[in-house]
């Protein structure tokens, strides 16, 4: 069993962001690009036989070219989002256990109170490896878990040693993660 503390900054957020939409909605943008360009080229010609006599192709291309940047603009206002509202978060720090069947993260948010202690509020995420869909992906800075195509785990370098590192590395690799 593994266990690491770390925690995650914005930048390696920013950057978990980039790399999962890269994964998972890269392809899917592109393809209704190529969809609204050819949508926006048929309009722009039925404006230009009609020599610009009806509306509707206008409206219609309008649209295409509206949906065309709507498609790739809508990450960069999410990330936009993200970062302000994690810029007014709490500073959390997360506990990982990698057991034998399951993943256990624990994020352990901590409030700075009145007190000298520090008030913290913890709570917990379990995956079971055989009915959850995980994928890993490794930079040179981050370890990345998704879960379900829908979450992202950020294990940053920075905060393990080498042999956590290699311990994470060897235990994505034996669950074929």
């Amino acid at each position: 069993m593994l266990k690491i503390n770390y925690d995650v900054t914005l930048s390696e957020i920013e950057t978990a962001y980039m790399l999962f939409w890269k994964k998972y909605n890269r392809n899917r943008a592109i393809l209704f690009s190529v969809i609204y360009s050819i949508a926006a080229v048929l309009f722009i010609n039925m404006v230009v036989v009609s020599s610009g006599e009806n509306m509707l192709p206008w409206i219609g291309a309008a649209l295409s070219l509206g949906m065309l940047a709507s498609t790739w603009l809508r990450p960069l206002r999410a990330r936009k989002r993200i970062r302000l509202a994690l810029e007014m978060e709490y500073i959390d720090r997360y506990i990982a256990t990698f057991g034998e069947n399951r993943i256990e993260i624990e994020t352990v948010a901590e409030d700075s109170g009145s007190d000298n202690e520090p008030e913290s509020q913890a709570s917990k995420s379990q995956y079971v490896l055989s009915t959850e869909e995980l994928h890993s992906e490794e930079t040179s800075e981050l370890f990345l878990l998704y879960v379900n195509r829908a979450y992202t785990h950020i294990f940053p370098k920075r905060c393990l040693s080498q042999e956590e590192a290699k311990a994470l590395r060897d235990y994505f690799e034996e669950k074929k993660i």
